[in-house]
């Protein structure tokens, strides 16, 4: 079998970075916000290139273009806020087959799964302050950079999950506890059935303990515990 794969990646603007789910709390929290730290909108700008070959298809070549537009409601401050992020994909050179019923639709072709799609990428309710958040609703969850937990972030949509979030952390220690009962994957709303998301009962644990006799949890420490319908096909390599 043969496999080739080339990808470049390039940002070309990006705005302001206001995601969720990599480190709950990332940014400093302030006591007397002033009017304009309530509003702020986000947003980031893609392009991306692969050719990809596996035999016995034919090869396929993908120039797409990712576009993010996200407005905050409440700031970085402590308290209440509001999130709303919506993402569109569009090739410019489609030269390749999709996965499921995405399109665009090359029969013959490798699949690369960069389809042409737009949706609410993240749309949560929180409460924050120093060393508490509670976050509900579809949400960007990353754990470990990724390997296992993660948003699949190499590809041009993004997995994100309908869930409840809480974390605490406080001189060191940190602790999170994820329920959702949806996955929304990368494939778009268009792929079809399991493809396009696929609901469940997962719970996703995770802590750490820094010290100054070292480091507990860092290896990394998490327990994941999903039930899904047995319809639904996740290969191993794919991070949740």
């Amino acid at each position: 079998m043969k496999l080739t794969s080339l990808t470049a990646l390039a940002i070309s603007s990006f705005i302001s970075i206001s995601y969720g789910g990599e480190t709950p709390f990332t940014s400093p929290v302030t006591d007397s916000p002033d009017f304009l730290s309530l509003v702020e909108i986000t947003g980031d700008f893609r392009g991306r290139y692969e050719f990809y070959e596996s035999d016995p298809l034919d090869a396929s070549h993908a120039l797409t273009v990712r576009a993010r537009l996200g407005l905050i409601l409440g700031g970085r401050s402590r308290g209440f806020s509001t999130f709303i992020e919506g993402e569109g994909i569009q090739g410019f050179i489609e030269d390749f087959q999709s996965a499921g019923d995405s399109r665009p639709q090359t029969p013959g072709n490798s699949t690369i799964a960069d389809p042409n799609n737009a949706e609410i990428n993240q749309l949560y309710a929180q409460y924050r302050n120093d060393h508490f958040l509670f976050r509900l609703g579809r949400q960007r969850v990353m754990r470990n950079s990724g390997a296992i937990i993660g948003n699949v972030g190499w590809r041009q949509n993004e997995q994100t999950l309908d869930a409840a979030q809480i974390a605490y952390t406080r001189e060191g220690f940190n602790v999170s506890y994820v329920y959702f009962d949806r996955v929304k994957r990368i494939f778009g709303k268009d792929a079809g059935a399991f493809l396009t998301a696929f609901g469940g009962d997962g719970h996703l644990i995770d802590f750490d303990y820094s010290a100054s006799f070292g480091e507990i949890g860092g290896m990394p420490t998490f327990l994941i515990l999903i039930t899904m319908p047995t319809s639904v096909k996740a290969t191993p390599s794919d991070p949740l």
